[in-house]
């Protein structure tokens, strides 16, 4: 039996990417898998998978086969939507499975970012009725470096398990609830229980999904199934809880006002009998931003300033009411600030594309996703990772156009009525091409099994008690204490905020760590005495002798 030539040619992609990877992973990664793993995602974007995609849709397209499939696909569209629900709930455990093991990964490997150091800590302090506080960072809350009440929910989890890995399983819960909420909402725009299927899977591979859930752990990403199951409530007439769900958004970032905005303004456009709710979306959007912006973070933030993050935004001005003048005042040089240079363009486009270019069949329900790329447009050189929709930075717009892809996908299916083939292909193709994105960006290059265990061993020998300065790559595993700063920090070393009892070296860290910082550290060693309670394969753990 002769293949095709497109299917061919897909398999044998196959084999080399298979190939690909597991060459990378045996030259860049440590010798157990498990380390491997976060690395391996990283660096591949699961790329391989698409293959098997492009070879499908090799096989629905080539003549040869098209009965066969036209045939096969007839009887799976003829499945009880019960079977169909299944399928796609057991799609969303996997997607649990395959999230909670990367998380599981990142942790033991060490590969785990400082803000989860930072989530884990905030969260101890309130469990422990400190309010937000934020030890690592030296704020007396969060709220003034992002405003993020939602945390106080999660603290209560930490009484369950004190390790941050409690809090990364219940994110990658909440981000595996997003999948049956994507069949769900296709459904509701009249998709065939089949084609409805397709979104879901769309959505798993969608490399927009994995930066999202490659975040070790971070409140926004919440906006992904929140947002999806807001727009199934109100598709299904529970109006009340679809707003509360928006409206919730409001609790994970400040940055949450541009997504109810940009539905406000949908509303407004879309109709009279719409204009009302959308009034008042925009007006709560508006209020919102003011309040946060301008009376919250800045009441905690303890810097003159209104904001630690302006910053992203000097190309088009210094203050949030800077920005709305220079908006207000030159419209042209702003417009051009939001689309030059071209690179602006790629992480919009691509967002388009990663959704299979399915919402421009329903082009009103891009209005949302516009609005809320404008702070990322806005931003500029020094922020790329905010620009190209790094990690949790693409959950918001990620929501956004997956509500649009949905009812792009209504409309389609209401004019190709009798033509699922060519439209399942379609959507399978742009899928498996959108995962040939790499996923986004690993911490740090892995750490070897033996000082993976040297790490450990250290840790166990620091009491729950003391207060720690700490490598960047260890913090995570410290997080749950109230006294916790990172050696790279050097502002608190300047300030002498408080001399740990404990302080870990590490001969790789400690290379990378600015000359002011190495002298602020031997300053501190010169004038406490510290005795080295452990070595192991170059990680030092230092002991106060009076602690």
């Amino acid at each position: 039996m002769k293949l095709p030539l497109l299917t061919r040619l897909t398999l044998y992609g196959l084999v080399l990417s298979v190939g690909a990877a597991l060459m990378i992973g045996l030259h860049t990664g440590p010798r157990v898998l498990w380390l491997k793993i976060p690395y391996l995602f990283n660096v591949t974007g699961l790329a391989s998978g698409s293959f098997l995609l492009l070879a499908a849709v090799g096989l629905i397209l080539s003549k040869s086969y098209a009965a066969e499939w036209t045939t096969a696909l007839e009887r799976l569209g003829q499945l009880p939507p019960t079977t169909l629900s299944r399928a796609v709930w057991a799609l969303g455990g996997g997607a649990l499975i395959a999230i909670g093991t990367l998380k599981l990964c990142q942790y033991n490997s060490f590969q785990a970012h400082t803000d989860l150091a930072d989530f884990t800590n905030v969260c101890w302090q309130a469990l422990h009725g400190h309010g937000l506080k934020d030890e690592i960072k030296g704020f007396d809350s969060y709220l003034g470096d992002h405003f993020s009440p939602v945390l106080f929910l999660f603290a209560p989890l930490l009484s369950i398990w004190k390790s941050p890995l409690i809090l990364q399983f219940a994110q990658s819960f909440f981000l595996a609830l997003s999948v049956p909420g994507v069949y769900r909402l296709a459904r509701s725009y009249g998709s065939p229980g089949l084609l409805a299927l397709a979104l879901p899977v769309m959505l798993v591979v969608n490399p927009y999904f994995h930066k999202t859930a490659s975040a070790y752990f971070e409140p926004s990403t919440l906006a992904v199934p929140a947002l999806v199951w807001a727009f199934v409530a109100w598709r299904s007439g529970r109006k009340n809880l679809g707003a509360l769900l928006a409206l919730s958004t409001l609790t994970f970032k400040e940055e949450a006002p541009f997504a109810l905005l940009g539905l406000g303004i949908y509303l407004l456009v879309k109709g009279k009998r719409r204009r009302k709710h959308g009034f008042l979306l925009v007006l709560t959007a508006a209020a919102s931003f003011f309040i946060i912006t301008q009376l919250i973070i800045p009441h905690y933030l303890p810097l003159p300033v209104k904001s630690r993050h302006l910053h992203l935004f000097s190309s088009v001005g210094s203050t949030y009411s800077g920005i709305v003048l220079n908006a207000l005042r030159h419209p042209a040089g702003f417009l051009i600030n939001l689309l030059w240079p071209p690179a602006k363009w790629i992480a919009p486009l691509w967002l388009l594309f990663s959704a299979g270019l399915l919402p421009l069949g329903a082009p009103y329900t891009l209005i949302p996703a516009a609005v809320m790329l404008l702070p990322h447009q806005m931003s500029g050189y020094g922020s790329f990772g905010y620009q190209a929709l790094s990690v949790h930075y693409a959950a918001f717009p990620l929501a956004l156009i997956l509500w649009s892809a949905c009812a792009g996908l209504g409309r389609l299916t209401e004019r190709l009525r009798g033509h699922l083939i060519p439209v399942m292909a379609f959507v399978l193709l742009v899928t498996a091409s959108g995962l040939l994105t790499p996923s986004p960006y690993v911490e740090m290059v892995p750490l070897s099994q033996k000082r993976v265990d040297a790490a450990m061993d250290i840790i166990r020998l620091v009491p729950p008690e003391a207060s720690v300065w700490a490598p960047t790559y260890f913090v995570a595993h410290l997080a749950c204490r109230d006294r916790l700063k990172t050696l790279t920090d050097r502002d608190y070393l300047y300030r002498g905020w408080f001399v740990p009892d404990r302080i870990i070296l590490d001969g790789r860290a400690w290379s990378a760590l600015p000359e002011g910082t190495k002298k602020d550290i031997l300053q501190v060693l010169r004038t406490t005495h510290y005795r080295r309670a452990a070595e192991e394969e170059g990680v030092i753990l230092l002991e106060k002798v009076n602690s």
